[in-house]
Parts: C-alpha cells; structure tokens; sequence
C-alpha cells in the first residue's frame, strides 16, 4: 500500500536544490530520532516514577567444579518464507496472463484498455512485493520488499510502454490516476483505498490490548502528546531552521512526516 507513493516519484514535483534534497534528508533522519528518543525516555521517566521499572540483572549459573558447561545445540531451524510457492506462482501466473491481455487490448485501442491495465499492474504490484520478500534474509535485512517492489513496478510500466509504444510518464499517469472511476482508476488508486480500512484496523490489536492500555492511560496519553506535538512543532521549527527554499507546497507536506499514510494524505 506504500509502494503507489514510491511508484510515482518520477513524476513528483522537483524538492529543488540538491543542497535543498539533503536539508529534507536530514529532517527526517534527525526528525526519526528526535521523536523516537524524547517519547521512549518521556514514558522511561514516568515508568521509573511510578516504581514500574525494576532493574534485571541476568546471573548465569557457574558450572560445577570438575564439570564442563554443556553448550547448547546450535542448529536451528530455518524460519518459513513470508508467502507460500502457491501464492507466488498464482501471482506471476495473473500477471502474464492479465499483461498479455491488457497490452492487447491497448493495441487495438479497446475501451477497456485501461481497466485491463489497472488488474494487470495491481497482480504486477502484489507479486514483486512477494518476491521481494521471499529474497534470502541477508538480502531483505538491507533492502526492503517495498524498495524490491517499487523497483518492479516501474520495470513493468516501463515493459507495458515498449510493447504498446506508449509514453512511460503517459503510462505511469494511469497507474495513479486519483480517482476511483471503473474507467479511470489505477492499481495504486485501489492500494491507497485498501490503506484506509487497514489502518482502521489498527483498532482491532488496540483494543484487545484495552486493559493494558487502561492500566497505562496516563503513560500513553503522556507519550501520544509528546509525539505529536513535538513531532509536528518541531518538524515546523526545523523546516525553517534550514530554510529551505522549495515552494510552500513541499514545506507543508514535510509537517506530516511522522504520522501514517492514511492520515497524511
């Protein structure tokens, strides 16, 4: 659901300077730790008032004398892939067949074409995120599957421009087209809606966690404002601290770096 925001990027409007780009870099690295590290020593702080934090000192056992320490086995078992075979071959499967198809279609400038486009495009996203993240754990721990699926994305629009001889900015419009019409929508437009009830689903784990949270409300209420405000003043203060100098539009967008998607747009 965050790959449409990534897919989109060659056509976003410029950040500006590269001295402007690296301003906007270090606003949401040193934003990240900023908000990280004042709610965790905020609710670290309010815990050790409450005499909720009790300092844990682990002693292994000494061994026997005359014995020696008996090591543990180390193997262990692999951990299972994220998705199944099935999964993954159903998914390349639609996409072959749904990409033969809707590059037809474009072809022969059938009325259709880009309905077809948007099943194709949505089977093309959902199968490179699950490639990406059934890669070796060596390789997923540094790129991750929505960097893999972003990347296949645009391999794909790019492919679906070649064979219909179409524009890839022309064709990459329609993937996020902003509007959820049978005839205009695009897969990223079907992602973004699907965004809305997931996060409104984040309800489900927070409620089965109410006595938790109940028991916490202070602590929780302490680190929610905490987070937000210093989040969003902060955010404003350093914008202006560095002065960047892009238009007013990318000024705004960055008050809302740390808050999800869904509540962002």
């Amino acid at each position: 659901m965050f790959v449409p925001g990534l897919a989109m990027l060659p056509l976003a409007p410029s950040i500006g300077s590269p001295l402007d780009a690296l301003k906007v870099i270090s606003m949401i690295v040193l934003g990240f730790g900023f908000t990280m590290a004042t709610t965790s020593y905020l609710v670290l702080a309010m815990r050790t008032a409450q005499g909720l934090v009790e300092e844990k000192v682990d002693e292994a056992p000494a061994p026997a004398r005359g014995r020696k320490a008996v090591a543990a086995p180390a193997t262990a078992a692999a951990p299972a892939k994220p998705f199944t075979e099935d999964t993954f071959k159903f998914l390349l499967q639609g996409t072959i067949v749904t990409g033969a198809i809707s590059v037809a279609a474009t072809r022969q400038s059938n009325e259709y074409a880009t309905p077809l486009r948007t099943i194709f495009m949505f089977f093309g996203t959902v199968l490179t995120y699950v490639y990406g993240a059934r890669l070796p754990s060596s390789f997923t721990k540094v790129v991750h599957p929505l960097v893999t699926s972003t990347a296949g994305t645009l391999l794909l629009t790019k492919l679906d421009s070649l064979l219909t001889g179409s524009n890839f900015e022309d064709v990459l419009r329609t993937y996020k087209a902003g509007s959820l019409s049978p005839s205009k929508t695009g897969a990223g437009d079907l992602l973004l809606f699907l965004l809305g009830p997931a996060v409104g689903c984040l309800a489900v784990p927070m409620y089965s966690r109410k006595k938790i949270m109940a028991d916490n409300l202070l602590v929780v209420i302490a680190a929610m404002l905490c987070s937000s405000v210093g989040g969003l003043f902060g955010t404003a203060w350093y914008v202006r601290l560095l002065n960047i100098s892009s238009k007013t539009m990318i000024r705004l967008s960055l008050l809302s770096r740390n808050v999800t998607t869904g509540l962002a747009i």
